[in-house]
């Protein structure tokens, strides 16, 4: 068995890519912690101060959000909103989804299903060609 070591510097936990005019952040990590919240800012604020105003974050990987990474999310929502973007979540699971029902968050943040849906919702259609 072959085990690999990383440091938090070496670690890549957000994965970004364009489709469709939309700057999509995938989070490569099935949970949440303090160096993640840190990456995904650093992500999400150098892309909006770089003009990007379609974003979609994808945790359809992540099953646990920590309140670190939440204050990330509302932070980035603000950010996005204060530059007149649009800002939007996908896939989260029933523990997320949970989490942003409990802290009324489900109204700050439009998310969805799936990564498709999002992307359909940033142009106002079913399909997304």
């Amino acid at each position: 068995m072959l085990f690999h070591f990383y440091s938090a510097e070496q670690m890549m936990y957000c994965e970004t890519r364009h489709e469709n005019k939309v700057l999509i952040v995938s989070i490569a990590s099935h949970e949440t912690h303090f160096a993640l919240a840190h990456e995904l800012r650093t992500t999400v604020f150098q892309h909006i101060d770089n003009g990007e105003r379609r974003m979609l974050v994808d945790l359809s990987r992540c099953e646990f959000i920590d309140s670190t990474f939440l204050g990330v999310l509302v932070g980035s929502a603000k950010k996005m909103n204060a530059a007149q973007g649009e800002f939007k979540l996908a896939g989260l699971g029933k523990n997320a989804r949970r989490l942003l029902q409990l802290t009324n968050l489900n109204r700050v943040f439009e998310a969805y299903e799936n990564r498709q849906e999002a992307l359909a919702a940033f142009y106002n259609c079913r399909e997304v060609f």
